[in-house]
């Protein structure tokens, strides 16, 4: 079971896939938390998969700064 919601989940996701998107279109991109408990400060990891299969990942282990829904932007682009 997830400690997040469909929605959460959902808001994560595009916020990966939206951090790409900027990266390689060079433009800044807003990581203002959307709730409370996407500003908790916690490790994350994304993968990265095209045509099935894995191309790529990046991630946190541990929680040293930046909450989750800065995670998701801060490394979106940073393994491409």
């Amino acid at each position: 079971m997830s400690d997040y919601s469909e929605e959460e989940r959902r808001l994560l996701l595009n916020l990966a896939r939206e951090a790409i998107c900027a990266s390689l279109d060079k433009r800044q991109l807003d990581l203002s938390p959307p709730n409370e408990h996407l500003a908790e400060h916690r490790g994350a990891f994304t993968t990265l998969h095209i045509g099935g299969e894995l191309r790529g990942c990046v991630g946190y282990v541990f929680s040293a700064v930046l909450g989750l829904s800065n995670r998701g932007g801060d490394r979106g682009g940073g393994g491409i």
